[in-house]
């Protein structure tokens, strides 16, 4: 697989991002003889990064990310998309909340109604709110937490 960024297993099935094609979907039950079951997904072109949990399925792409359902695994289906200025190269989903990562820092959503996610809060690593002392010692970090979620889903 060309230019491939980040791979998941799920069962027999192997989920691979790739900047030119997207994502892919390939049979590994055949390990010495892989196949292309799903050759392209709509919204999921210039993929960089992908996470798998329960039945869903996010992606980093060239935009920001996207929220895909898993039930059926060979055809996954588009919930939601959340477009970026920034460039997002990590994602992770898992139960209700979706995290990204991105050159300034973090930012956690909501995803109790996937079809509407919800920004929660946001980190920013800042160089410029980092604290030296005298001698150049690092003194205090620049992160600072961006806001609060509403309706966060906790167990």
């Amino acid at each position: 697989i060309d230019r491939s960024l980040a791979i998941r297993l799920l069962d027999d099935l192997a989920y691979v991002t790739s900047y030119d094609r997207g994502l892919r979907i390939l049979d590994i039950s055949q390990p010495y003889d892989p196949r292309v079951v799903s050759p392209g997904i709509p919204g999921a072109r210039k993929s960089f990064d992908l996470s798998i949990s329960e039945e869903r399925l996010a992606l980093a792409t060239d935009y920001g990310w996207a929220l895909y359902q898993l039930s059926d695994r060979l055809n996954p289906r588009l919930l939601s998309t959340n477009r970026s200025y920034e460039f997002i190269y990590r994602v992770s989903v898992t139960g209700s909340q979706l995290l990204t990562m991105d050159p300034k820092g973090f930012t956690a959503f909501s995803i109790v109604d996937p079809e509407k996610p919800q920004s929660c809060f946001g980190v920013v690593m800042a160089t410029s709110n980092c604290e030296y002392g005298e001698g150049g010692e690092f003194k205090r970090s620049g992160m600072e937490a961006c806001g609060v979620c509403v309706g966060w889903d906790t167990p």
